[in-house]
């Protein structure tokens, strides 16, 4: 009725139930509710820059616009210069060198820009 059993079946069984065991505990760690997230941690390093891109293609070339109106205009002069009554003088060059003293300069030929005045 009772018969021995060798040790390589004794062996095998628990192996069988630590394998049964360690299963049990590995899938009781599963669930199907995380619990809540952590603190965030710090920010890491900038890294390095990435390779330069291709750059891409010429687009196309624009209409051409109309002319600006500065509303500048020089005036050249032997003695004082002047402009117009819609005009301001706004600078005074003297070419042959010196300092204008107020619209001329002390050696001709003196230059000034006038400035339209809105």
């Amino acid at each position: 009725m009772f018969r021995q059993r060798n040790s390589g079946d004794l062996e095998m069984k628990k192996t069988v139930v630590t394998l049964i065991i360690a299963v049990a505990f590995a899938l009781a760690g599963c669930e199907k509710v995380p619990g809540p997230a952590g603190p965030k941690g710090e920010a890491g390093a900038q890294g390095p820059a990435g390779p330069p891109g291709v750059p891409g293609s010429q687009g196309p070339k624009g209409d051409k616009g109309d002319a600006g109106q500065s509303g500048l205009r020089s005036v050249q002069g032997d003695g004082e210069v002047g402009c117009d009554a819609t005009e301001k003088l706004v600078s005074v060059f003297c070419p042959s060198g010196g300092a204008p003293d107020g619209a001329k300069c002390s050696a001709a030929p003196t230059i000034g820009l006038c400035l339209k005045q809105p």
